[in-house]
C-alpha cells in the first residue's frame, strides 16, 4: 500500500469542471448536483474553473471500448465468440454508416478485436494521456460525471436489450455508462468517486476526481479535504419493506 500523502486544502485549489461533451449522455438532473457542488466547493476556497473535453471524445471513446473489449472477448463462451466473428462485417458497415462506436457494432468488434487492432488503440490511449499534459499544468484535478444517470433499478434483461432512462423520459443506450469514465480508465490516470449530493428524488450522484499519473496519495487527500469540508457520504433512508 502506498504512503499516505499529506493533508490537502481546498483553498486555492484547482479544479477543472468537465460537464461539456456533446458525444456523452448527462442527465439534466445529475447535471444539476454537480454543479451545485461545484458552487460549494468554490464557496469553500477551490478554483473551480468549466472546462470542454480534455481529449477528443469519440478517438477516447473507440480506443477505450477496444481495449475494453480485447480484454473480455476472449473470456466469452466460444458460442459467443463465433457470434461476435460473423458480426464483424456488418458490423463495420453500420459504424460506416454513422452508429455509434458503444452500439452492438462498435462492441463487436471489440470483443473480436485483431492484436493490429489492439495496437492502434493503445497507440491512441498513449497519445492521449500526453494530449492531457497541459490539462494537468492547469489543474490539480479534474472533476467530471461518474455516471450519466442517477441510481436506476437493476436490469437483468437481455444485456443489447437494456436501456438508461433520463429523467426526462428519454431512453439512451446502457453502454453510455461507459463514457465518462473512459478518460481515467484507458489513460491510466488515478480516479476516486466521492458523493456529490442527492436529485430532486433523493438519488445520490457522485463525481470523478481524475488526477494526473501517479497522483493516487494526492488525489485520496483531496477527496479526504473535500468530505471533511463538505460532508461525504450520507445513507440513503430505508425503503419500505426492508
Amino acid at each position: 500500500m502506498a504512503p499516505k500523502g499529506p493533508p490537502a486544502e481546498l483553498r486555492g485549489l484547482r479544479i477543472g469542471l468537465w460537464l461539456e461533451e456533446p458525444a456523452f449522455v448527462l442527465d439534466a438532473e445529475v447535471r444539476a448536483v454537480i454543479e451545485n457542488f461545484a458552487v460549494e466547493l468554490a464557496q469553500a476556497g477551490a478554483e473551480v474553473t468549466p472546462i470542454t473535453s480534455p481529449v477528443q471524445a469519440q478517438d477516447l471513446l473507440r480506443a477505450y471500448l477496444t481495449l475494453l473489449g480485447a480484454t473480455l472477448g476472449p473470456d466469452m463462451p466460444a458460442g459467443m465468440r463465433r457470434q461476435m466473428e460473423i458480426a464483424r462485417g456488418p458490423a463495420k458497415l453500420a459504424l460506416a454508416m454513422g452508429a455509434p462506436y458503444d452500439s452492438w457494432a462498435g462492441m463487436a468488434l471489440a470483443y473480436s478485436a485483431r492484436h493490429s487492432e489492439w495496437l492502434d488503440a493503445d497507440e491512441t490511449r498513449c497519445r492521449l494521456a500526453d494530449q492531457l499534459k497541459p490539462a494537468f499544468e492547469k489543474y490539480d484535478v479534474i472533476l467530471a460525471p461518474a455516471t450519466p444517470v442517477a441510481a436506476f433499478p437493476h436490469d437483468h434483461s437481455n444485456f443489447a436489450g437494456r436501456r438508461l432512462i433520463c429523467s426526462n423520459g428519454v431512453k439512451v443506450s446502457y453502454l453510455a455508462m461507459l463514457r465518462w469514465v473512459a478518460l481515467a480508465t484507458a489513460c491510466r490516470l488515478p480516479a476516486t468517486t466521492i458523493p456529490a449530493g442527492l436529485t430532486t428524488g433523493g438519488l445520490p450522484v457522485g463525481v470523478q476526481l481524475i488526477g494526473p499519473s501517479r497522483s493516487d496519495t494526492r488525489l485520496i487527500a483531496i477527496a479526504e479535504a473535500i468530505e471533511a469540508a463538505l460532508g461525504g457520504f450520507q445513507a440513503p433512508p430505508p425503503s419500505d419493506g426492508l
